[in-house]
């Protein structure tokens, strides 16, 4: 166990390095959170355009989850014909609209820490040392505009590539303006007989695959969390070194379409733990549940904890 003021853990030792690092260069737990998903992203293909969901809490001020997953593709167009055989339907029409980057953009605009182009810039020199100059690329446009770089032709162009309807798929250019983003309240519930602050249910119940998380809490009692589900086997960015993900509904005659712009997939299992007087005391996360459950013997968890009186804080992992 680690005690100390601030502390971050993580599911990747990539990511956690990173976040650790920039608590140690003076930054927040958001910070921390964010950086360890960029360092995660550097090195792995599959992780900047995963789905993810940002939470946030302090003391005083409750916490919000911020939902990153990717949407349905199709805006702007009418519904296509769809696929009369299910058996036979290309990638293309798998391939959604990240909102991972836009997400964390979004989510780093709510804190006042250390400036968005210091987050990123050590994954920019990672991803180069790691033989990815294409990743390290996109990874230094970030840095500069931020979620304006999914605004940049070096990103359109592949994704519109990918997607679009002459390779089958749905992803039209008006998938890929600005989202809509929004902060949601933290649900209140009783695990156990512990009060906690859990993300809200979202996703269709289907069975949640492995997730990822950075955790991380600071001095000021804040903390925050990124969990993402990194893609294994999703479609080729060749001009990124990137991985996107295959999870958007294809359209199957005599099958209702699903709505452009419908958060696809399961939730994460994040909440905070409060005690009798409201204040945080520990973040959580589960990376094989949609949403957080009571602790027992067969559930992975790993969570920062911070007492509220001695302001110490440590880390817990628990292998399932």
């Amino acid at each position: 166990m680690t005690r100390v003021r601030a502390v971050a853990l993580a599911s990747d030792t990539q990511a956690e390095a990173a976040a650790q690092a920039s608590l140690a260069a003076g930054g927040g737990a958001l910070d921390a959170a964010i950086s360890g998903f960029f360092g995660a992203a550097a090195v792995h293909p599959g992780v900047l355009l995963s789905p993810l969901a940002v939470l946030v809490g302090g003391v005083g001020e409750g916490g919000r989850l911020f939902d990153g997953r990717s949407l349905q593709p199709g805006r702007g167009t009418r519904r296509p014909r769809g696929f009369a055989d299910p058996n036979a339907i290309p990638e293309a029409a798998r391939v959604p609209i990240p909102t991972s980057i836009a997400t964390l953009s979004f989510a780093h605009a709510y804190a006042h820490g250390r400036s968005w182009r210091s987050l990123i810039e050590p994954a920019i020199g990672l991803a180069e040392r790691s033989g990815a100059p294409q990743r390290a690329r996109f990874l230094e446009r970030i840095a500069e505009v931020g979620a304006g770089a999914l605004a940049d032709p070096s990103y359109r162009r592949p994704l519109l590539r990918l997607g679009s309807a002459a390779e089958g798929g749905l992803v039209t250019p008006s998938d890929l303006e600005p989202p809509e983003l929004a902060a949601a309240p933290l649900v209140a519930t009783k695990l156990g007989d512990a009060d906690w602050l859990v993300a809200p249910e979202t996703g269709s119940g289907a069975e949640p695959q492995s997730a990822s998380a950075i955790l991380a809490v600071d001095a000021q009692g804040v903390f925050a969390a990124v969990a993402y589900r990194r893609v294994e086997l999703g479609r080729v960015v060749d001009e990124l070194e990137l991985l996107v993900p295959l999870s958007a509904v294809p359209v199957v005659r005599g099958v209702p379409r699903v709505t452009p712009g419908t958060p696809l997939g399961s939730g994460f299992a994040l909440g905070l733990c409060i005690d009798e007087r409201a204040r945080p005391i520990e973040l959580a996360f589960e990376p094989w549940r949609s949403s957080l459950g009571e602790v027992t013997s067969g559930n992975a968890r790993i969570a920062v904890r911070r007492d509220p009186e001695t302001r110490l804080a440590s880390t817990r992992r628990l292998s399932s």
